[in-house]
């Protein structure tokens, strides 16, 4: 048996993007499944449409261009 230093089991967390409360599987889990789907949702698209969908993204006040 390996004796780990932080606390491996599962808690009662709040979401890191809609600060709802959700039984979490472990520390590494803190995003609910619902917001996490609709993360999973998002994930193969363009930089040009998340941009449609949120506004223009920016770095140090220079608009990011999408390389697509």
């Amino acid at each position: 048996m390996v004796a780990f230093a932080h606390n491996y089991r599962p808690a009662n967390r709040v979401c890191l993007k809609c600060d709802k409360k959700f039984d979490s599987q472990g520390p590494g889990n803190r995003i609910c499944r619902k917001c996490h789907k609709l993360n999973a949702r998002y994930a193969g698209n363009c930089e040009a449409w998340l941009q449609s969908q949120r506004g223009v993204k920016r770095h140090n006040g220079e608009v990011i261009l999408c390389g697509c």
